[in-house]
């Protein structure tokens, strides 16, 4: 197989070996679907733009101990960063270890200053959440 974790679990040594049934809760069909296109083909199915399923590739991958994918797909991100997509970037990086990815966005969002005067303190913590927010708010601090 050219998956370890999916080696292990279809092996003996999981109780998914028994049953016929793999149950995958949380993860979009498309993303789930996207990590074994890219087990089969070495390959990203998504658009570069298609910032959503990138992410979720890139958490999934990352829970199933998928290094390599999950590093090609935060290349991708890192090279699409963009006013419309950082704030949700900058919210999932940290969740999918992808540090590269939240140090540039987070590089990118000070450097053009998109949170600046459009958006309250409140308003960002809703969009980043508290700790996206509080490392943003760091690193602004530093800067200056």
């Amino acid at each position: 197989m050219r998956s370890e974790y999916f080696e292990k679990m279809f092996s003996c040594e999981w109780t998914e070996a028994d049953g016929s049934f793999v149950y995958i809760k949380g993860v979009k069909y498309e993303v789930f679907e996207g990590l074994l296109f890219y087990i089969y083909h070495g390959r990203v199915p998504f658009s570069n733009f298609d910032y959503k399923n990138l992410t979720g590739l890139m958490k999934l991958a990352d829970s199933y101990c998928e290094v390599i994918i999950r590093r090609e797909c935060e290349e991708i991100l890192m090279q699409n960063i963009n006013k419309k997509n950082a704030f949700f970037l900058l919210r999932n990086a940290a969740s999918a270890n992808a540090l590269d990815l939240e140090e540039k966005v987070t590089k990118v969002i000070l450097d053009n200053r998109i949170f600046g005067e459009t958006l309250s303190s409140a308003e960002l913590v809703d969009l980043l959440g508290r700790e996206a927010f509080d490392k943003l708010a760091i690193a602004s601090l530093y800067r200056n």
